[in-house]
């Protein structure tokens, strides 16, 4: 069974000087479960120092029951190689990365530094009991 999402449905009045609203419960309808999901960019590296096999971080994912995990997750994905699990740190381009991203290379950098090529990959994220195993999607 699908959850519902429920609507409000808001009238405001005024009753004396104070206005006053009410909400009143409309008919729910269903929700597609993989429209809400997780960045697993929070799980991985430096911010929770777990890798993507740690047995307590997968246990927690699984209990969270995502329909979607973002991986590596946020706008650090942007410049993510899925092959090796590293940031790419050096634009491809042949110019430097937009404005706004230096103070996520400088994290960037610490994860590349701190896990060996492939720790992160997508291939390893997706291994059966890794943290790609707690989720029927991924978005890359």
């Amino acid at each position: 069974m699908l959850p519902q999402l429920a609507l409000l449905a808001a009238t405001t009045g005024l009753v004396g000087a104070a206005p006053t609203t009410t909400l009143t419960p409309l008919a729910g309808r269903p929700v597609d479960p993989y429209l809400f999901g997780y960045n697993a960019e929070s799980y991985v590296g430096i911010v929770l120092n777990l890798t993507l096999n740690d047995t307590a971080g997968v246990r927690a994912a699984r209990a969270l029951h995502p329909g979607v995990f973002r991986y590596p997750g946020g706008t650090l994905s942007n410049v993510w190689d899925p092959r090796t699990g590293h940031y790419v740190e050096q634009s491809p381009f042949g110019q430097p990365y937009p404005r706004g991203y230096a103070k996520w290379m400088t994290w960037a950098k610490q994860v590349n530094s701190l896990f060996p090529a492939g720790a992160l990959s997508a291939k390893t994220y997706l291994e059966p009991g890794n943290l790609g195993s707690t989720t029927k999607r991924t978005l890359w």
